[in-house]
């Protein structure tokens, strides 16, 4: 090695990207601050008292009397709270703070007519500006919104303003350009030693990944003012929690007689009158509400805390819980993997899977959203199908090397049973498995006790499962659906065109850009089905969004030397049922739900470790093709992350009131001229 090499070592490399991103976060996302160091503000008097009874302010400040040159103006706002309906169907209001909207129309000395505005993030006691350019204006006319105009000032001081996230970006993003380059290092170090064991170095190197990721989206979360304060509408699981702990399992409350008298009370025409009043997203039979959420979540979380405090556990707890798990068995799953399927792994190809099954999985989209409770058995059935990919794979790779596996082989079998008791739709994942189990599973007199391993979790499983749906409904195998009352139609019937329009909006919907902060727009769905269909707003399909699963499924085509080894054949095979079960995943969540963006969760996870394997096959290799495939993988994982980030600001959150704090605060946080 030369000694102009030896002068970069990795710390004195971490070191200069440390110093690069503070002089960029100091120097140039704070230019503002630099520009009017020495401005003086001009406080101007405002007639508050014809204004301070409107919700909508407009003042016209005449300048024509004053030798001033306007660069910038600032604001101090008095934020007001108002009652935002949640969604037109429910019934329940939501207090929300809103952002304030300053809108500046002006004409400079040449008679040319500007406009501006800007959203803010308004907090109490603190000064708002916005740069104008209005040079010699004789006037300038500004309107206001959901703030009441406490007092403006020219030329005012911008403030200093270090922000952490963003430092942290600009610090990790060349770190994460030189670690999966093609010639980065990672790539020829290996994961496991020849006893297939992971050094401690790694491992603690992994745990505090982990910690990060899992503070940064709880940061995140704590952003969404939903997060903290969810509405007693989506109590559903601390009532089931109540009635359990009651020794029934239907809701306490009595539906109204007038829902109860309607004629259909299931039709969402009828649910959307304002007038009917009714809990959403309950199951109505007999008289009585049910909730339609799987009980799993309950069991395991609700009814111990209300046992032991008598209160309702905080549904943003148990949200972090599942987040915490999340990381750990997508590690331990991949992990296992490795050791069954790409032995010679090296750290640069685990991470690029990690940070695949990492991006793909709408996590932010969780962060986003005001309908935290309902992610909680989707998420939770995600990762009981992650640990028992785990347990499956452990029990695999113990039998081939003449050990017993029935341990394993029973704890996957519980794992996935418990799915029936938490999002049934996420089932026939289990599909997945078959080329993994099958030939472990040939009946044969000393595979009896396998047999048993296998099957007998599954029985004493489901019968708590089917008990309970037959106390509730009399038929075993009746989950409810039927009976839900929602602003959905749940007896629809598919055809093609609806089947088409699904694939076509989960998968293949063209991306559409904007000039406006975060670059890319959110439109919404356009759904062909007759009978009605909720619909949101969503910025493409997701193997457009994130390119690393079209990556994935291009290299199904791609010549493939080693296919006669069985465990390559097995793996291809278990990555070709997850593609195809991901497909009937999301026509499967479309006839029952419409196009909800949180049903990507369903199958977003298990279409990205398809992508994972492939990337293993095709790029951890030493020839020219897995040299450009590298930089395409490290590529793909940018615009995934990138894309990621743009889920917080969905379009169909300005109509809940949520883009209050979170959208503002991160446009003040990432935009470049401040």
């Amino acid at each position: 090695m030369t000694p102009e090499k030896k002068g970069f070592t990795l710390p004195k490399k971490l070191l200069i990207f440390m110093i690069t991103a503070l002089i960029i976060e100091v120097f140039i996302f704070n230019f503002r601050f630099w520009t009017t160091l020495g401005n003086e503000p001009f406080p101007i008097e405002l007639p508050y008292e014809e204004i301070s009874g409107e919700s909508y302010g407009l003042f016209t400040l005449n300048l024509s009397r004053r030798d001033i040159s306007v660069k910038n103006l600032g604001f101090f706002l008095d934020p007001y709270e108002t009652d935002i309906p949640i969604e037109s169907t429910r019934a329940a209001l939501y207090k929300a703070k809103l952002p304030a909207k300053i809108r500046v129309e002006y004409k400079d000395d040449k008679g040319t007519a500007h406009s501006v505005e800007k959203e803010f993030a308004v907090e109490k006691g603190l000064p708002l500006a916005m740069t104008v350019n209005a040079g010699n204006a004789d006037s300038i006319v500004f309107s206001y919104d959901n703030a009441y105009l406490k007092q403006l000032s020219l030329n005012v001081r911008y403030d200093f303003s270090f922000s952490l996230y963003r430092f942290i970006i600009l610090f990790l993003l060349p770190c994460f350009i030189i670690a999966f380059r093609s010639a980065s290092k990672l790539w020829k170090i290996k994961i496991f030693d020849q006893e297939l064991h992971i050094s401690r170095k790694l491992l603690a190197v992994h745990l505090g990944l982990c910690a990060l990721i899992f503070l940064s989206i709880s940061v995140l979360f704590f952003s969404n003012p939903f997060f903290s304060d969810i509405p007693d509408i989506f109590g559903f699981y601390p009532e089931l929690a109540r009635s359990f702990a009651n020794g029934y399992t239907y809701d306490a409350e009595l539906p109204p007689q007038e829902l109860l008298s309607l004629p259909d009370p299931y039709d969402p025409q009828v649910l959307s009158d304002p007038n009917v009043n009714y809990k959403l997203d309950r199951l109505l039979y007999n008289g009585r509400y049910y909730t339609y959420f799987g009980p799993l979540p309950c069991v395991l979380f609700y009814l111990p805390f209300y046992l032991i405090t008598g209160s309702d556990m905080p549904h943003s707890v148990i949200l972090l819980i599942l987040l915490a798990l999340f990381l750990t068995v997508a590690s331990l799953a991949l992990t296992e993997a490795c050791k069954r399927y790409h032995r010679e792994c090296s750290i640069a190809a685990f991470y690029t899977g990690f940070f695949t099954v990492i991006t793909v999985t709408p996590l932010t989209v969780i962060a986003s959203g005001d309908t935290f409770p309902y992610f909680i058995p989707i998420l939770l059935a995600v990762c009981l199908l992650l640990t028992g990919m785990y347990f499956y794979l452990k029990a695999a790779t113990l039998c081939d090397n003449n050990r017993n596996g029935n341990a394993y082989f029973a704890l996957g079998s519980a794992s996935i049973a418990l799915i029936a008791a938490c999002r049934p739709n996420l089932l026939f994942f289990v599909v997945v498995f078959v080329p993994l189990l099958l030939k472990y599973a040939i009946f044969k007199k000393s595979f009896l006790k396998r047999w048993l391993s296998f099957i007998t979790p599954v029985i004493v499983i489901a019968i708590p499962v089917l008990a309970y749906n037959y106390v509730r409904f009399g038929n075993p195998f009746d989950y409810g659906y039927a009976y839900q009352l929602t602003i959905n139609s749940m007896q629809r019937h598919p055809s093609v065109d609806s089947i088409l329009a699904a694939l076509w909006h989960f998968f293949l919907r063209p991306i559409h850009f904007t000039a406006d902060f975060p670059y890319v727009r959110f439109l919404e769905t356009e759904w062909s089905n007759p009978e009605g269909t909720l619909v949101q707003p969503v910025s493409g399909g997701i193997l457009l969004l994130y390119p690393v699963l079209f990556f994935g499924l291009s290299c199904f085509f791609m010549k493939r030397s080693e296919m006669k080894n069985s465990l390559s054949t097995e793996m291809h095979l278990t990555s070709m049922a997850a593609i195809l079960l991901s497909l009937v995943s999301c026509v499967i969540s479309s006839i029952s739900g419409g196009f909800i963006t949180r049903y990507l969760m369903d199958f977003s996870t298990m279409l990205s470790l398809s992508a994972v394997f492939m990337i293993w096959k095709h790029t951890d290799n030493e020839n020219r093709t897995a040299f450009v495939l590298r930089n395409l993988i490290c590529i793909f994982l940018l615009i995934g992350s990138f894309h990621s980030f743009t889920q917080l600001f969905r379009s169909d959150l300005v109509d809940h009131g949520m883009l209050t704090d979170v959208k503002c605060r991160f446009e003040q946080a990432f935009e470049f001229w401040r």
